[in-house]
């Protein structure tokens, strides 16, 4: 969702503007300011947080995640654990202004019962993005099942599997999909 501005009635009142930034949905209220006619002060709302990107969103998130791994990939080869690529892509993206949570713990629902910390996301990325990171010498089947698995469970669109490990970076990476 970009920056939407809703006129004042008057050149005295309040200007709205919404804009979606990092997953978080934020109303700014503005006013002339009173010691220049030019210039308006405002404060920021946090109403609550974008359920879900669309897909335009989605795919920018994920081309950062990738140019990032990439760039790590060519940097540092692939001889480090897994825990120093976390840490590594997870700071490169943080400083680019992504909201980026490590080793997210999730909780499921079965059958009335709710069972805390189930499992672990290795990074997810503004609220709507999981990325599961590996540093194998070769790409299972079953690392993409269980971000699919994590995607399902969490209500979530897109995830990748990246697996520094391998010589050639892209043949390490996998995207998966739940419903795009």
């Amino acid at each position: 969702m970009g920056a939407r501005s809703i006129s004042p009635p008057s050149a005295e009142h309040a200007r709205v503007k919404v804009q979606s930034r990092n997953g978080m949905r934020l109303i700014c209220l503005a006013r002339r300011s009173q010691s220049s006619q030019s210039e308006f002060e405002g404060i920021l709302i946090k109403v609550g947080k974008v359920v879900m990107a669309d897909r335009q969103e989605l795919e920018t998130i994920g081309k950062a995640i990738l140019d990032v791994s990439f760039d790590l990939h060519t940097q540092f080869g692939s001889g480090l654990l897994e825990r120093a690529y976390r840490v590594l892509l997870a700071s490169e993206l943080r400083r680019q202004g992504h909201k980026v949570e490590e080793e997210k713990t999730c909780d499921i629902d079965f059958r009335g019962v709710h069972y805390e910390n189930m499992f672990r996301v290795d990074l997810l990325v503004d609220d709507n993005v999981i990325v599961e990171l590996k540093s194998v010498s070769r790409m299972e089947s079953v690392f993409a099942k269980q971000c699919l698995t994590y995607l399902r469970f969490m209500k979530l669109r897109l995830g990748y599997v990246i697996n520094f490990g391998m010589p050639s970076l892209k043949n390490g990476i996998s995207r998966i999909v739940n419903n795009l």
